[in-house]
């Protein structure tokens, strides 16, 4: 019974924890900043997007592209300021997570900036 038990937990650990990486790059030719460049604001913008791991967070299965976020907002303006990325899990995530037994790992990313000319 013992050995059940450590088996459950551990695989509740893993289930909670997981090896998940998310790379955070840019590559636009546009300015990319994480503080703040100018007063001025155009817009301020916030996107969730999904992301799902196999095997325990060792295999990335869908990763957004950041660029790709950052480039439709800020098409026709100079840059990007104040620019934060956070992974942060919910209800689905954890209900995700747990009927898979950490099989499938998901997190929301939240990416949220501030457009500027």
């Amino acid at each position: 019974m013992r050995k059940a038990e450590a088996v459950i937990a551990l695989a509740l650990i893993i289930t909670v924890v997981g090896c998940a990486t998310i790379p955070i790059e840019s590559k636009m030719k546009k300015p990319v900043s994480m503080t703040k460049m100018k007063d001025t604001q155009v817009k301020h913008f916030v996107v969730q997007k999904q992301v799902f791991w196999a095997f325990w967070g060792l295999v990335p299965l869908r990763q957004p592209k950041i660029d790709k976020v950052i480039e439709r907002e800020v098409a026709d303006h100079t840059g990007v300021q104040n620019l934060k990325v956070t992974a942060k899990h919910s209800l689905a995530n954890y209900i995700v997570t747990l009927m898979t037994i950490s099989f499938i790992h998901s997190k929301t990313i939240v990416i949220d900036g501030e457009v500027y000319d």
